[in-house]
């Protein structure tokens, strides 16, 4: 019994310096599911649990993304287990929220990938507005609206009473679609205006509204224009 303890200890050691000295570069996804649960379930062989959580789920993403009922559903796994696990994108989205919002916020492509970020694991639809400064650096993003699915697309107001609490020079606005693709709606492009023309009052140049739609986005004030100067073009 000693021996076998003795021989888990120094897997785990192992492994542990292997990824010291290595990353994950080298590690297959099972390994890296295995050295993870070390942190989350101490005393027990955690390779069995990983191929198993990778059998059910068919990947290391679709691990990740999995609920915590169905990763207490595998054998080994717990409740303590299975919020580590959930934990760990979540994560790795706020860490990617701050690297990117380090940087000036200079092309689309930067601003696409910025709310496709913002909103991962969202369940319900919701809208945001990112403010920036002269120089489109990071002032504030803030949520105008919780859920949009059968809601009227009223945040008008809501906007107007956040920006006012910002020093900021231009905005940003974002809305989830879920999996529905990222074309606006009537909705979207009457929104868009009217917070454009309130935002102007203020001083504050709306430059873009991008749709997102999981890892695809768009923003659609680049096919219609809606307005003078309605599009990211400083």
């Amino acid at each position: 019994m000693a021996d076998k303890e003795n021989l888990h200890k120094d897997h785990r050691s192992r492994l542990r310096r292997r990824f010291e000295l290595e990353g994950f570069g080298t590690f297959e996804d099972h390994n890296v599911l295995e050295l993870l649960l070390f942190y989350a379930i101490p005393r027990k062989d955690t390779n069995p649990i990983a191929h198993r959580l990778l059998n059910r789920f068919g990947s290391l993403h679709a691990v990740f993304e999995a609920s915590e009922k169905e990763l207490c559903e595998i054998e080994g796994v717990g409740p303590s287990a299975a919020a580590f696990i959930k934990m760990c994108p979540h994560i790795a989205k706020r860490l990617e929220k701050e690297k990117l919002e380090s940087e000036p916020f200079v092309t689309g492509t930067r601003i696409g990938q910025y709310f496709v970020n913002f909103f991962r694991f969202t369940q319900t639809e919701a809208a945001c507005i990112l403010f920036l400064d002269d120089d489109l650096r990071y002032v504030s993003v803030d949520i105008i609206q919780n859920n949009t699915i059968d809601a009227p697309y009223d945040v008008v107001d809501k906007t107007v009473e956040i920006a006012k609490r910002h020093n900021a020079s231009y905005a940003v606005l974002s809305h989830n679609h879920g999996d529905a693709g990222t074309k606006p709606s009537s909705m979207d492009i009457v929104a868009s205006e009217d917070i454009r023309k309130e935002l102007k009052a203020l001083g504050i140049k709306l430059i873009a509204h991008y749709i997102v739609s999981g890892y695809d986005y768009a923003n659609f004030m680049d096919e219609i224009k809606i307005g003078k100067g309605f599009r990211y073009d400083l």
